[in-house]
């Protein structure tokens, strides 16, 4: 408490502050919260600055990092038996929902700068921080608001429900639909709104605490999140120590009852939290604030040496001082979710995973593309391409200016009113349109083909849209000189598109193209001839290839191309 009020006393001499308290900081503000007693990591830690300088308006990418290989800290069979035991106290009465989380470590050796800008590039969360100690550095990519206070109106806005994100638009509609109308992210989002009520309750003038939305649900780059935003308004004297007594922690991160789910919590967690779930937030002159709920959060170094010593052997010098640069620095995750009378193993771990995974997704700062026809001064399937960009750009969230991209076309078409052109239009993030016009060459037909040398991942959304990061694409076809292009295909040994071109492929006089789920962009001119009724979709294997009567490559700038199979000797 001293500390906090410390931070109050600044503020209030017109100074500006950074607050981070650990989860295991709880007994502080009401002795009855349990928690481990043993963290390496600050208890509580502030940071006093003179003034403030404005963020930036456009993160960039940093440089290009090595991804993490992340190994969780309990085998599943452990998180298994804690989900039983956690269930045994649901069913004795003890509690209804238990929030149970575990750590996963991995080692990093680069710029945790650059690391936290491209995870920022990727997830595109709100709530972001990025804070560099002596003994430590954190990065939360935090889509979680614990309180925002303005004046005398505090809000706040609890996550609860979790749904991995679709591949293209038709999938992210399904899922989103399925959350949004889920009965448990519901009863669960719920009782959590219950829970927040009854904690700003306790500092609240009476009858001002307002449920203002139920059930939101956010979108993120790999994940949509449910939320509820609540709103109460307290007296303008109310201190910080205040409002963290009458909320820490945030009850979406506990469970409820918040005193005897934490002495579940304790029970089941065999680690320290540290940081992951306390609260990360900034004070401005005067006293308005607001915190994080550090979920998304990695801490590296000094890590949990007691921990690290248990697992290493007890003997094993551990450092608390970060390593230099290129030195090896431990970095750890935690991941957690929660657990309902209903809950399954199976996917409450899922979920664990889904929360984790856009630490390895795709942060390059890409464009969006089209590739056109422009012959004698008629574009070819106009209203498909735009239709399929504003698709691609509503989907990762892209500025897209409509008007300007028809009035770039028809200007070009207007300019070209004889032969053929192959247009390639790039629009990026804030909507900025460039583009390129080239006449078409005749090709050398048939074009030789063969198989990709190892399979896609379905999953990869890239593969669904047609963008500038095309580096799946060219490490499969650069190993290939020999030939025109590659075909690929996943991990099901099912063919899906070569890198430039969809597949058409001729079986009993009928022409069959494979399906988009199988991991391929729907191009313009497949997609026209599928809905006229000229091709079929069909799953189609490596092996069944081999026995078709003819196969074409297709796109919208070619049409058909014949292709021929080379055989790997």
């Amino acid at each position: 408490e001293p500390l906090i009020q410390k931070v109050d006393a600044a503020v209030k001499n017109g100074k500006w502050a950074v607050l981070l308290l650990s989860y295991e900081a709880a007994p502080a503000f009401d002795p009855a919260f349990v928690c481990h007693k043993k963290s390496s990591f600050p208890l509580a830690c502030a940071f006093i600055f003179d003034k403030c300088s404005p963020a930036p308006k456009n993160i960039l990418p940093g440089n290009s990092f090595t991804a993490l290989n992340w190994s969780p800290l309990i085998p599943q069979n452990n998180y298994n038996s804690s989900i039983e035991k956690i269930q045994k106290y649901i069913a004795a009465g003890d509690t209804y929902q238990v929030n149970y989380t575990f750590p996963l470590e991995g080692s990093y050796t680069e710029n945790t700068i650059d690391w936290y800008y491209n995870l920022c590039m990727a997830q595109r969360a709100p709530y972001c921080c990025y804070i560099n100690f002596d003994d430590f550095s954190v990065l939360s990519i935090s889509p979680e608001l614990f309180f925002q206070r303005t004046g005398n109106k505090i809000i706040t806005k609890p996550m609860k429900g979790t749904a991995k994100r679709g591949r293209w638009n038709a999938e992210d509609i399904e899922i989103y639909d399925k959350l949004k109308n889920s009965k448990k992210n519901r009863a669960e989002n719920l009782m959590i709104v219950d829970l927040l009520r009854n904690d700003l309750g306790r500092i609240a003038k009476t009858g001002s605490v307002k449920t203002l939305s139920l059930f939101d649900i956010e979108k993120y780059d790999t994940v949509f999140q449910m939320t509820s935003t609540i709103e109460a308004e307290c007296d303008k004297k109310t201190s910080l120590v205040e409002m963290l007594k009458a909320l820490f922690p945030c009850g979406s991160i506990t469970g409820a009852p918040k005193i005897r789910t934490m002495e579940i919590i304790n029970e089941v967690e065999k680690y320290p939290r540290g940081i992951y779930t306390g609260a990360i937030g900034y004070i401005k002159p005067g006293g308005d604030c607001i915190f994080n709920v550090p979920i998304r959060t990695i801490t590296i170094d000094p890590g949990i040496p007691e921990i690290l010593r248990a697992r290493r052997g007890a003997n094993t010098k551990i450092s608390l001082t970060p390593l230099k640069k290129g030195g090896l620095r431990n970095a750890t995750f935690n991941v957690g979710g929660g657990i309902v009378s209903d809950s399954t193993y199976e996917n409450e771990y899922e979920e664990c995973l889904t929360k984790s995974s856009f630490l390895s997704s795709e942060t390059s700062d890409f464009k969006l593309l089209e590739s056109l026809l422009i012959e004698d001064g008629e574009i070819f399937l106009y209203e498909e391409h735009l239709k399929r960009i504003k698709s691609s750009a509503e989907y990762f969230d892209y500025l897209f200016d409509e008007k300007k991209f028809g009035q770039i076309i028809k200007n070009i078409s207007q300019k070209h009113p004889a032969g053929k052109y192959k247009v390639r239009i790039l629009s990026d993030r804030n909507g900025k349109i460039e583009c390129e016009v080239k006449p078409i060459q005749n090709l050398i037909l048939p074009r030789k083909i063969k198989f990709a040398d190892k399979p896609i991942n379905s999953s990869n959304k890239f593969l669904f849209h047609k963008t500038t990061n095309r580096k799946i694409f060219s490490d499969l076809k650069e190993p290939n000189p020999e030939c025109d292009d590659v075909i690929l295909w996943n991990e099901k040994d099912e063919i899906t598109e070569t890198t430039i071109c969809n597949i058409v492929v001729e079986i009993n006089g009928k022409k069959y193209t494979p399906p988009i789920e199988c991991g391929l962009l729907g191009g313009t001119f497949r997609d026209k001839l599928v809905s006229d009724g000229k091709i079929k979709e069909k799953i189609i294997t490596k092996e069944e290839l081999h026995s078709a009567e003819k196969m074409y490559l297709i796109n919208s700038v070619r049409k058909y191309m014949l292709a021929e199979l080379l055989i790997a000797k």
